[in-house]
């Protein structure tokens, strides 16, 4: 039964994605429209997620779910836009493109500069969302590569979505 709802709210989620315009920018265009963008493609899936986690009581249930509908979803047209759940204490749920993350805690991770970026997301959610610049490795890629994620609350459950956004070109 999960699996259906996952997937019917997947295949709408990704229908309204597709309206979103691909995007390129340089490492010094992080523009206005890039950011309203990861925020309206977390916000609707946050939404999303919300209403059918509220049915379910199982948290390993709950956690199948989230699985299912964020490691296909992708958005822009070259599908660079993915998600990520964690929960409140730091444990990775789910994460579309590292999924060795998964089952981790990643509270006290650190990018390479320093920034503690999970303590700054949970400080975001905390306060209904917000914007986290850090530096990460990039999968399938060589370098390290400056990243724009927007992090937001799944309502009514501990859990927080985001999506990471790469610059283009490593530093």
């Amino acid at each position: 039964m999960h699996r259906v709802a996952a997937g019917s709210l997947c295949a709408i989620i990704i229908v309204s994605f597709l309206c979103i315009p691909q995007f390129s920018f340089s490492r010094t265009a992080k523009t206005h429209a890039v950011r309203h963008d990861a925020e309206l493609v977390v916000h609707v899936t946050a939404l999303g997620l919300s209403g059918i986690l509220a049915k379910v009581q199982e948290r390993e249930d709950q956690i199948l779910i989230i699985r299912d509908y964020i490691h296909p979803a992708r958005f822009f047209n070259d599908e660079s836009g993915y998600f990520f759940v964690l929960d409140m204490n730091g444990l990775c749920i789910a994460h579309a493109t590292q999924r060795a993350l998964e089952g981790q805690n990643l509270f006290e991770i650190k990018d390479v500069k320093g920034v503690p970026l999970f303590k700054n997301m949970l400080e975001k959610v905390r306060n209904g969302g917000g914007f986290v610049e850090y530096n990460w490795e990039k999968p399938g890629s060589d370098g390290i590569f400056e990243k724009l994620s927007y992090v937001e609350p799944i309502p009514g459950t501990d859990y927080f979505i985001g999506s990471g956004i790469y610059f283009p070109e490593p530093w």
